[in-house]
């Protein structure tokens, strides 16, 4: 079974042992508008060496990921801090503390202008999944599963681009 491929049939769900991708969110460097005018005086490459990065629950592994795509050496200045917690980052960047990769979740933040985009170029390569378990899965949750790919394939024909995102882990007890 493909990672980039969504499932539906719930007997395809019923044995899965993996983690397949639920949603493809690209992401981008991220900035509220006061650090984001500093950013556009300094020049990006710049900002990037000099303005704290802040990592998610992958650390600094969607920013290496970044820069690569970017052409940029990876050189942050050593006070990088790592926010697992989406909500805190968010928050985090709207109050001026770094830079952080945010995808579509923050439209409403770049709306009212909280945030600001500092490029264009996007990480093409994030995005959300869903943790299946090692065991085979109820007709329940199997189902259940389903309904969030459904959900996640038809959310951009039916909400506009990426209003929704979905981060699911299946427990079974």
């Amino acid at each position: 079974m493909a990672h980039s491929k969504f499932l539906t049939r719930r007997s395809e769900l019923l044995n899965a042992h993996e983690i397949p991708l639920l949603l493809t969110l690209p992401s981008i460097p991220t900035a509220n508008a006061n650090l984001a005018e500093q950013v556009l005086e300094l020049g990006l490459e710049t900002a990037l060496k000099s303005v704290p990065l802040l990592g998610d629950s992958s650390g600094d592994a969607g920013w290496r990921a970044w820069h690569k795509i970017a052409g940029f050496p990876y050189r942050p200045i050593h006070s990088a801090l790592t926010i697992p917690d989406s909500h805190s980052r968010v928050q985090a960047v709207i109050d001026g503390q770094g830079l952080a990769l945010w995808d579509d979740l923050v439209a409403p933040e770049y709306q009212d202008g909280k945030l600001k985009a500092l490029t264009k170029m996007h990480l093409r390569t994030s995005g959300y999944f869903i943790i299946l378990p090692e065991r085979s899965m109820t007709d329940s949750t199997a189902d259940f599963v389903a309904w969030l790919r459904t959900e996640a394939q038809g959310g951009t024909e039916r909400y506009g681009p990426c209003n929704y995102a979905v981060v699911v882990a299946v427990h079974l007890t």
